[in-house]
Parts: structure tokens; C-alpha cells; sequence
């Protein structure tokens, strides 16, 4: 996600989040770490869970470049690190609902 401008697809997606789960305050472009200027697409901090959507995985977007790669290998273990658990999805899969039953296991996993 661009800082700063949210598409309707990308709002759409932390208001279903926001009604799915409720209890998770959760955030859109999350800054997760004091010392770099890292975010997350959406994250709960009230559980640690955070949400990453992979564009241009058709496109070779700058994820599947090399030094995009690595630094997101870098954001994601450092994250890790950090307790926090990531989920990463294309839009589609957030869009077509496949991502909301992750979420719940997810949290079923976290209260246990």
C-alpha cells in the first residue's frame, strides 16, 4: 500500500477485518518498529498479528525482485522477533474471503 492514499479495495479490507474481529484495534500501515520506518499493511497490536498484501506477484512487483525480497525477509524476521505472526496474502485471497477463516485459527491457535 502507498502511504498515505488508501484504494477502496484496501479500505474495504480493514473494515472487514475491524467487523470480523473486533477486539483487534486493528490498524492500516502500522509502524511496528521504533527503529525503522517499517509498517505493516494491517496489523492488531492488541494481538500481535499482522496482515501483508503481496502485489505484483504476476508482475515481478518489487516483492519478487532480488533486494525487495531480501528486505522484506529482513522486515518479516525482524517482525518475527518482535512477536509479532504474519500472514501474507495476494488481494484475492483477502477479497474472495480465503483469508478471514486464517485469521480466526490464527486466534484460535493464540487461545490455547
Amino acid at each position: 500500500m502507498k502511504r498515505g492514499t488508501r484504494t477502496a479495495g484496501e479500505i474495504a479490507r480493514l473494515a472487514l477485518l475491524r467487523e470480523e474481529f473486533p477486539g483487534g484495534c486493528w490498524a492500516a500501515e502500522y509502524r511496528f518498529c521504533s527503529e525503522r520506518r517499517w509498517r505493516f499493511d494491517f496489523a492488531s497490536p492488541v494481538w500481535l498479528i499482522a496482515i501483508e498484501i503481496e502485489g505484483g506477484s504476476r508482475q515481478g512487483g518489487r516483492h519478487n525482485r532480488h533486494a525487495g525480497f531480501v528486505a522484506d525477509m529482513e522486515k518479516y524476521n525482524r517482525a518475527t522477533v518482535l512477536g509479532w505472526r504474519l500472514l501474507r496474502f495476494i488481494p484475492r485471497d483477502f477479497d474472495n474471503g480465503a483469508a478471514i477463516p486464517l485469521v480466526s485459527e490464527l486466534l484460535e491457535d493464540q487461545d490455547k
